[in-house]
């Protein structure tokens, strides 16, 4: 212990006389360590931390139902009656709850404005199967939850029970009005609880047999017990493994017993663990992006570790002489490389506090950029795996740039390195520090050519034409259905909703549309021609429903025929024959080269008898991605279907987005204070966002390679400059017996030249295999861009040979009379 105190003492003096060397190594290695951290830190958001209020979350998971054949996979799911025959026949499970959602609803507390909230609707086992505890109240019992209506209650998340009953804890037997029905608060979640998905964060819980009702579903249509997804919990003891066999088997006997409800071959898919949903389809998008960011993020702290180990070195080069000395003095090696360690530590754990800092920092560029496109990072915050992650990040990268150094530094060769110190002493490990140097030269140029192919990716989304102008547009949504309007109800209120927007001063369009680009996922229709043979394969297009200046509005061109009319928006019921616009992609995949203007399509999702005219032709657009070919859609007219459910209200405008929502909204209320008006924000942020992930992973990159570029310079710097130090008597002879400045210039950057020519050999190499890994997240430009690789090489020889100019230059300064006196 006392030696221990005594290595502790002497590290921090060391460090303390040295405050250049102190201050250059701490910031390079949190620089590193922030950049590990912050990639550490959104794993750890994703995938590793349980999800909160949720008991032993090691033995829930999710369980998917599902027939998988020629035709694909098809999730199958089950009712609570089929669910308890299943639950009988798996002993390794101990609870089998169900979930339907999440889904929208309105939502409005006493004195309150109304407001559009996520919901799910669930069997009464839940709460019990997940293991949550409601702090206020309780959660479901099988009377809540019994057919046909149930009991209209709720249990609501902690930030629900803080934004609409400012935390009250009274809330309990409260009213709460969700689509416009009476429902009564039973219950608060514990804080942090949004269900068992990421992808779905949910803020209230009603019981399973209420879904019909609170919906305001047709009666007609309602069935007996509704399907659900499942979330199950283990018995003690149990396995996963055991779960998914018995669940399997007892759903396949199920199936042939019940063969009008499955499609054999049925199986279970158990899914160990929550937060993330792994049958979710964006999981894959999510998963590469993680890995990319915690590649990059590894490969700076690689260069940050090497650049520290170089420092080290050179620093006990610098040493050496007093290295010497202690082992003469009978100081054993093992303390010397004690010595070393304790103050590689010190710098570690400086380095870990700062690099925390750091990580906050890139952790905001996540948030604000929305780097996961699919997941809330609402809260995403340090907890004790990222804190713990940081200090040992700090001590294992310090001991990793460290020990090397230590261990070279405490051999010696006591007569040889007494007679030689000086001034001119060369230091050991020359190889090393070469070998060091090369490798943040060949780290930095795959991260600047991975950053390039970023820039380039950018640059050819930014090149592809939209098909529509989303500059001005704001987009709303708001749903009549969900309050329980009637088809004439919903009609008045949406068209006194649109003209009393479109009167706003500073609007130029108002219009609904049933989706718009970027916003929303739209459905897919059938369209044939009428005159095709009726075995003729039909078109998948993208449906949407729209009013007749939805095209003016995002300014998509009319390219045949006309727009609709004033009579073919919410038609009357006896007309025959409906009217749809194609998109130009679509009108060729129909039509071919034929003109479709006044000819028939057949629809078979249509309510007049499957038919409609095709009056007119727009240009295309890309629906949510930038990149790829463009989408067939099919427009029809807003009401020819049926009332749309949950409409787009579309306003173009020069008002800033923050004021047309609060005036809109203000509309809203006056017309019905219960209904919410929720805005989706400006079109522009939706495209925007769909090219986020790549727009961070740039930002990220480019921040990320620049540091390593730097570093790497300085390294080389540092490398050049102490040789030219070990160097200076025999400059000082070469320029005495006649050797020009340029020829002393060219001899002390030629170790440069070395490290770079071995450096962008082995960098183009690594880089070749390494940006193979980011091809999916590339557009117009191939991971293997020879371009990208001689524009790293290029940046990356410039920086470092003008690093090693500045000290090459001041040797060929040299004077040989002071460099000879001074040896």
């Amino acid at each position: 212990m006392e030696g221990l105190v005594q290595a502790l003492r002497y590290a921090l003096r060391t460090l303390s006389r040295s405050p250049g060397f102190t201050a250059s190594a701490v910031l390079t290695l949190a620089l590193g360590i922030g950049a590990a951290t912050a990639g550490f830190t959104l794993l750890n958001w994703v995938a590793l931390r349980p999800v909160p209020g949720i008991r032993e979350p090691s033995r829930a998971g999710f369980v998917e139902f599902a027939a998988q054949d020629e035709h694909g996979y098809r999730p199958n799911g089950l009712t609570v009656s089929q669910r308890d025959l299943v639950l009988r026949g798996s002993p390794a499970v101990s609870g089998l709850a169900g979930r339907e959602g999440p889904m929208a609803v309105n939502a409005a507390a006493e004195m309150s404005a109304a407001g559009r909230v996520s919901a799910e609707f669930v069997t009464s086992d839940y709460f019990t199967t997940l293991g949550v505890a409601t702090p206020l109240g309780r959660g479901f019992v099988a009377e809540d939850d019994a057919p046909p209506l149930g009991n209209r209650v709720a249990v609501i998340s902690d930030r629900l029970w803080r934004d609409l009953f400012a935390a009250r804890s009274d809330v309990l037997g409260l009213p709460l009005r969700v689509n416009g029905l009476a429902c009564t608060v039973i219950g608060v979640a514990p804080p942090g609880f949004r269900g068992p998905n990421l992808f779905d964060p949910v803020d209230m819980w009603m019981p399973g047999a209420t879904e019909w009702d609170i919906r305001h579903l047709d009666p007609a249509r309602r069935q007996a017990e509704s399907d659900y997804r499942f979330v199950l919990r283990l018995r003690p003891g149990a396995s996963f493994d055991q779960a998914e066999r018995q669940l399997s088997t007892a759903i396949r006997a199920l199936a042939v017993a019940d063969t009008a409800h499955f499609s054999p071959p049925v199986s279970a898919q158990v899914l160990p663990g929550l937060g993330l949903d792994a049958l979710h389809g964006a999981k894959e998008g999510i998963d590469h992006q993680l890995r990319l960011i915690i590649g990059i993020a590894a490969l700076v702290l690689l260069v940050a570790c090497a650049n520290v180990a170089n420092l080290l070195l050179l620093r006990r080069a610098q040493r050496r002489s007093d290295a010497v000395v202690r082992l003469a003095l009978g100081a054993s090696r093992f303390r010397l490389v004690r010595y070393a360690l304790t103050e590689s530590v010190l710098i570690g754990v400086a380095s870990g506090i700062l690099g925390v800092l750091v990580a906050l920092w890139v952790n905001g560029l996540f948030h604000r950029f929305r780097l996961l496109r699919y997941i809330s990072m609402e809260g995403l915050r340090l907890d004790w795996r990222v804190i713990g992650f940081a200090a040992a990040a700090g001590l294992l990268a310090a001991v990793f740039a460290a020990l090397l150094p230590a261990l070279v530094g405490s051999r010696a060769d006591l007569v040889g390195d007494l007679k030689a110190s000086g001034p001119t002493q060369a230091g050991g490990a020359p190889m090393l520090r070469t070998g060091l140097a090369v490798l943040q030269v060949a780290v930095s140029l795959t991260l600047v050519a991975g950053t390039y192919l970023f820039a380039r990716t950018l640059q050819h989304y930014a090149q592809v034409p939209l098909g529509f102008d989303p500059a001005g547009v704001t987009v709303f949504h708001v749903d009549p259905k969900a309050q329980g309007y009637t088809p004439q109800q919903a009609r008045n209120y949406l068209q006194a909703l649109r003209a009393r927007s479109a009167a706003l001063p500073g609007v130029e369009t108002a219009t609904f549309a049933s989706l718009t680009p970027f916003v929303g996922v739209f459905n897919i229709d059938a369209v044939r021609r009428a005159d095709a043979p009726t075995d003729a394969k039909p078109t998948g297009a993208a449906s949407q429903q729209v009013s007749g200046d939805y095209f003016s509005a995002l300014r998509i061109p009319l390219l045949r025929g006309s727009t609709f009319q004033p009579g073919d928006l919410w038609p009357d019921s006896a007309q025959r024959v409906g009217k749809v616009i194609l998109s130009a992609e679509l009108a060729r995949k129909v039509f071919g080269a034929d003109d479709p203007i006044g000819r028939l399509v057949v629809l078979p999702f249509y309510r007049s008898n499957g038919t409609a005219e095709v009056v007119g032709v727009v240009g295309d657009v890309h629906w949510n991605e930038r990149g790829g070919g463009v989408d067939p859609i099919l427009y029809s007219p807003v009401g020819q279907q049926a009332t749309p459910y949950g409409p787009m209200l579309v306003l173009r405008s020069r008002l800033s987005a923050a004021t047309l929502e609060r005036r809109t909204q203000l509309i809203g209320r006056s017309l019905d204070p219960a209904m919410p008006i929720e805005s989706r924000g400006p079109l522009s942020d939706a495209v925007a966002a769909a090219i986020s992930s790549q727009t961070v992973l740039f930002r990220l990159a480019g921040l990320l390679s620049a540091v390593a570029l730097l570093l790497a310079a300085v390294g080389c710097y540092s490398l050049i400059a102490y040789g030219i130090t070990t160097r200076v008597r025999e400059f000082g002879v070469r320029m005495a017996l006649g050797a020009r400045a340029r020829d002393i210039l060219r001899s002390a950057a030629r170790p440069a030249v070395t490290i770079i020519a071995l450096g962008v050999v082995c960098g183009v190499g690594g880089a070749m295999y390494l940006t193979r890994f980011i091809k999916s997240s590339l557009y117009g430009v191939s991971p293997l861009d020879p371009v990208a690789f001689v524009a790293a090489a290029v940046l990356l020889g410039a920086a470092v040979l003008l690093a090693s100019w500045i000290p090459a230059r001041r040797a060929a300064k040299v004077d040989p009379m002071v460099a000879l006196r001074c040896e």
